[in-house]
């Protein structure tokens, strides 16, 4: 009897322990999860404001003077949202 029942507590401690690796192991995962966020978000900031240290790089070209103000105009969407504004534009032939 005394032998079934060592068995019996050895099978409850196994038990205990895999619980146990499982919730370490989960946990572990949520932590390397986070780490990760951060590490870019990190990266993120990094990289901002070296885009505005870099050098620029302007390419002459010919275009319409009217497209690149409708660009623009486009580009700003977002910024007008609930806002009483709109495009007027009177280009003519000018490029």
């Amino acid at each position: 009897m005394g032998r079934h029942r060592e068995e019996l507590v050895q099978s409850e401690r196994l038990g205990a322990m895999g619980q146990m690796v499982s919730a370490i192991a989960h946990e572990s995962r949520n932590a390397l999860d986070r780490i990760s966020r951060a590490k870019d978000d990190l990266q993120y900031l990094f990289e901002e404001p070296r885009g505005y240290a870099a050098p620029l790089h302007l390419e002459v070209a010919t275009c319409s003077v009217a497209s690149v103000w409708r660009q623009a105009c486009n580009n700003l969407d977002s910024a007008r949202i609930n806002r009483n504004a709109e495009l007027s534009e009177e280009c003519g032939d000018v490029d």
